[in-house]
């Protein structure tokens, strides 16, 4: 329950501040890369965010574009793909730069800040899909680059759906499992907080066979030292059931150690190859 109402919160919290347009100007608009066809043509949800760069740029809100691909597995560079586009559409070529190593959000952001210096950019609008802007500023802020704010195109799917779902663990984990911002993230700590009470909340202990004079009623003072004796005597007995237990289950955590180690790569990495 804890975990929906986190999941809808925080839906709630990127649509609304990626469908805002602050109406900034900036240095440079980032183009993030998307489906290029095996025609070659793009898909439409790229169109979309390169006539969003249009817009500011003709509007006279950036100075340059940047537009960040890497290469698809239909075989075209998305960078080169759309810097024709933009080209086609009346952008100088002068104020275009490519960058081919934007395999993913991250790259592009670690990309884009490489050539800060190189471009003179000191302020940056991130042009992408509203679910995934958010994302994309709060990296660029980690990084201490905090000038940055984003526009995203009128266009809309219902595979979008999908897309919040997956930017939702994205969002805390987009340098992996356990990595600085995972870790350091609170709404991550709380979360494994959570699992870790739901496995200690169905961990059963074995109850020990009560002492003879524990049958009695509770009423019965005159067996009050065997009481106290039999309960200090049933204490050690559960403690020691209790550390055969947790030896047992290190055991165990080892064994699956390995295999929850790979299904979490295969997550991250199916995750990834989705993230834009």
């Amino acid at each position: 329950m804890l975990l929906l109402l986190w999941f809808i919160f925080h839906s709630i919290y990127i649509i609304t501040d990626g469908i805002s347009d602050e109406e900034k100007q900036a240095d440079l608009a980032v183009i993030l890369g998307n489906k290029v066809n095996e025609d070659g043509t793009l898909s439409i949800r790229l169109e979309k965010r390169l006539e969003s760069g249009i817009a500011l740029y003709k509007k006279r809100r950036v100075k340059k574009i940047l537009v960040s691909g890497g290469l698809g597995k239909e075989g075209f560079y998305e960078g080169n793909k759309m810097k024709d586009f933009l080209v086609s559409k009346g952008i100088p070529g002068s104020v275009i730069i490519v960058d081919n190593k934007g395999d993913n959000t991250r790259a592009t952001v670690e990309n884009t800040l490489r050539l800060q210096s190189k471009l003179h950019s000191n302020s940056v609008i991130v042009v992408s899909q509203y679910f995934h802007v958010t994302r994309t500023k709060k990296l660029f802020k980690d990084k201490g680059f905090n000038n940055v704010s984003s526009v995203s195109p009128d266009y809309f799917e219902w595979r979008d759906l999908y897309a919040l779902v997956r930017e939702f663990p994205a969002y805390y984990t987009q340098e992996g499992f356990g990595g600085p911002l995972a870790r350091r993230s609170l709404p991550v700590k709380f979360f494994h907080k959570i699992l870790y009470l739901l496995h200690i909340s169905s961990v059963k202990y074995p109850e020990p066979p009560l002492a003879d004079n524990q049958q009695q009623r509770h009423g019965d003072h005159k067996s009050t030292d065997k009481n106290r004796c039999n309960l200090h005597i049933r204490q050690r007995y559960r403690a020691g059931n209790k550390f055969q237990h947790d030896n047992q289950f290190a055991d165990q955590k080892r064994n699956k150690g390995k295999v929850k180690g790979k299904v979490i790569l295969l997550i991250q990495i199916k995750l990834m190859e989705q993230i834009l």
